[in-house]
């Protein structure tokens, strides 16, 4: 404020005067309200601000937004490997395992697709010194609107990827199944066994 002040003063014993010889009144020629002579600006996060002392008062503001998801995943059910053979782990209830149940929920139709990846290693397991050969599918389960019954048909695999295209709104339930044959006559090593199934929602 003080170095303001001094500004001002500056400015004012520099405008001309002048005496009326007439009234001897003095007619001194002041800033007016547009001018500015003075001025700051500063930005802090969203927040971008500027300040000219001696004119108006600009203020500028960011403009933040949210973006929900509109196709969320959620898993149902955890897959779970049966061990029917000494070289074979394998999803199958009958053989003792639980295939992965996995629900896609979409509030706004045909601007997604779902991908999934059944398993083609262990992201953990002992030591293996053989090749293991697998096999996997994801299909259509349940579903809330009954057009969905389509995607099965219509669906796009390659690899070990499933792609399906959702263009209704609603719940889509898929499973995944996943068998890993060890070698030809090999036995598995004991231990802890773990694979991922990955699944994606992506942007059309």
């Amino acid at each position: 404020m003080r170095i303001l002040l001094t500004i001002c003063l500056l400015v004012c014993s520099y405008i001309p005067s002048w005496a009326d010889s007439t009234s001897n009144s003095l007619s001194l020629s002041l800033p007016n309200s547009s001018m500015s002579y003075q001025a700051d600006k500063f930005r802090a996060g969203e927040l971008d601000c500027s300040n000219a002392i001696g004119s108006a008062t600009q203020w500028e503001f960011g403009v933040t937004g949210i973006v929900e998801p509109k196709c969320s995943i959620w898993t149902e059910t955890s897959g779970v490997y049966g061990h029917p053979l000494p070289y074979k782990l394998t999803t199958t209830p009958a053989d003792g395992g639980v295939i992965a149940n996995i629900r896609v929920d979409i509030a706004q139709a045909d601007y997604y697709k779902t991908r999934f990846t059944h398993p083609n290693s262990f992201s953990s397991s002992p030591t293996l010194t053989d090749a293991v050969a697998w096999t996997g599918q994801t299909k259509v389960g349940q579903v809330s609107v009954s057009g969905m019954s389509a995607y099965e048909a219509a669906k796009v695999t390659y690899n070990n990827v499933t792609e399906f295209n959702m263009t209704l709104a609603g719940s889509t339930w898929f499973t995944v199944e996943s068998t890993a044959q060890y070698g030809s006559t090999k036995s598995l090593p004991a231990g802890n066994y773990t694979a991922l199934i990955k699944a994606e929602c992506i942007e059309k």
